[in-house]
């Protein structure tokens, strides 16, 4: 189960990048299944060693998507839920790649 935590993300961004690059992909779906499968991993990964990892993953998810919407409303004035999924999926898509490296490192 681990190995399938360890490759699945790591696949999942492979792909996400080859769609980014090539074709200046734009839909919120695959950074957002990014995200999931990112999570799960964590969850699978720090189950064992470090059980509420995970927990404080999702909390500093929620306050990204609260300064994200602070943002948006300080620039733009208004809340457009377009521009606000895009600015969040990829924020938290980066995130939770970064949050799922330091689960494997906190775990070697």
């Amino acid at each position: 189960m681990l190995v399938v935590a360890y490759a699945v993300p790591l696949v999942m961004l492979v792909v996400l990048g080859g769609l980014v690059l090539r074709s200046h992909y734009s839909r919120n779906f695959f950074y957002f299944l990014a995200i999931l499968l990112d999570l799960i991993a964590i969850g699978v990964i720090t189950a064992s060693k470090a059980p509420n990892y995970l927990f404080v993953v999702l909390f500093c998810a929620v306050l990204v998507a609260i300064l994200v919407v602070c943002l948006l409303l300080v620039r733009d004035g208004d809340l457009l839920f377009t521009t606000y999924w895009a600015w969040l999926a990829r924020l938290l898509a980066a995130a939770a790649t970064i949050w799922w490296v330091c689960a494997i490192l906190l775990t070697i």
